[in-house]
């Protein structure tokens, strides 16, 4: 019967230890997923707010380049305009001075009659 009854013992407290330690693995594997997820969800966070950042700083990009686009077809506009302006005054004063050139040919016409 002490046979039997320390067989007993060292089955139960090795049933135990066993038990202990698969308690423990269990819970130290649980806190391991737990420290992945919470990893998974700040690496997804971090994604999220670097690509929020990213579209914020690509529309402004855009939106500076849309601005100078805008603001050279403008000067471009401006440089047409002003030299139509300028071949209408030289038109203008060209055909002024053929007309006074004409009036002076016919002067001199007239004058040597």
């Amino acid at each position: 019967m002490i046979v039997t009854a320390a067989a007993t013992k060292i089955q139960t407290r090795t049933r135990g230890w066993l038990s202990r330690t698969r308690i423990r693995a269990k819970y130290q594997k649980l806190v391991r997923m737990r420290e992945k997820r919470r990893m998974r969800r700040r690496y997804r966070a971090a994604v999220r707010i670097q690509s929020v950042a990213r579209m914020y700083l690509t529309r402004h990009v855009v939106e500076r380049r849309k601005a100078l686009v805008a603001a050279e077809r403008r000067r471009v506009e401006e440089m047409r305009r002003f030299e139509e302006r300028v071949a209408d005054f030289h038109e203008g004063f060209l055909k002024d001075l053929l007309a006074i050139r004409v009036q002076n040919n016919l002067r001199e016409r007239l004058a040597r009659r």
